[in-house]
Order: C-alpha cells, then structure tokens, then sequence
C-alpha cells in the first residue's frame, strides 16, 4: 500500500473507480478514445456503457494517462469451452479489459494499480485473458495473484491464449 500511495504522490497520479452509470458522457467519451487509440478494442460508447460494470481512469497531472475495465463477462462460455474448463462458466462475475496507457505513460505502474482498485470494488471472481506472446500482461496477472486456469487455446493470430481467474 505505501508503494501505491508513493508512486500516486511521486507521480501526481490520481485514480478512480466509477460504475458506468455514475460515468458522465464526457467520461465514457474520453475513455472510449483511449481503447480506441490502441485499436484494441471492437467496441464504442454504446458498447462500454452496456457491457460495462466498472471503469478506472489515470490522471497524471490532469491527463487522462490508462484506463481498465471490469465488464459484464459477455464472451466467458467461448473462453471457458475452449480452455476445456467450462464449469467455470457460470462462476465469474467479471472480465477484466479495456485496458490501455499511453505510451508515454507506460512502465509507471499504472495497469497495475487500475486493476488493484478494480479488484477492490469486485463483488465476485473476475477472468481475463491474456496472449501467451504478451510479456508485460502476463507479468501484471502473476503480480496481481491472478491464477492460470484450465488450458492455452489457440488464438486468431500466431499465437495461444491463457485464462486466468482473481478469486474474491
């Protein structure tokens, strides 16, 4: 905890945690722009605001810096058939996603404090994919105690997917 409230201060970094219902259209705008920067996404406004559940935003001096998401878990029978775990189906309450920040922003931390205030705010288990070849996430989950579960599936790419679970 002292080590978020230091890299917070150090950084003049502030986080929040909004219910999507409680986020104003200039909010839901601003955060659709930075998934979109990415192109990670196939989502827009609409879609954020009816498969989303939670959004934590970063502002470094007034600049809205990374952003991620607790989502209504809407592709989770897909994930758990495929990783050969789908008793799992039914047993999450959450996806996290929608994570993004800006370049020149990165290697701050920032993901991994959105994530740990959206653990915070999570009232069951949340999932998240992640692609095997993706070196920074896959640090982020095992530092979040995230868990790997059931098996690596293939992806649309060159690559597999994991699946991992953060137990409430």
């Amino acid at each position: 905890m002292r080590l978020q409230n230091y890299l917070r201060e150090s950084l003049g970094m502030n986080i929040e945690v909004k219910k999507v219902s409680e986020c104003s259209k200039k909010e839901l705008q601003n955060f659709f722009k930075l998934v979109d920067f990415e192109k990670q996404a196939f989502t827009n406004v609409a879609t954020i605001k009816s498969k989303g559940s939670y959004l934590a935003f970063c502002h470094i001096d007034g600049t809205l810096a990374g952003v991620s998401s607790l989502k209504k878990p809407f592709r989770v029978k897909d994930v758990f058939t495929e990783a050969g775990i789908p008793e799992m189906i039914n047993k999450v309450k959450y996806e996290i996603g929608w994570s993004v920040t800006l370049p020149e922003h990165r290697g701050k931390r920032i993901n991994y404090l959105l994530h740990k205030e959206l653990f915070e705010v999570a009232e069951g288990d949340v999932f998240g994919t992640v692609r095997d070849n993706n070196v920074s996430s896959l640090a982020l989950v095992k530092k979040l105690g995230m868990e790997q579960v059931g098996e690596p599936f293939e992806g649309l790419g060159n690559y597999n997917i994991l699946t991992f679970i953060y137990r409430r």
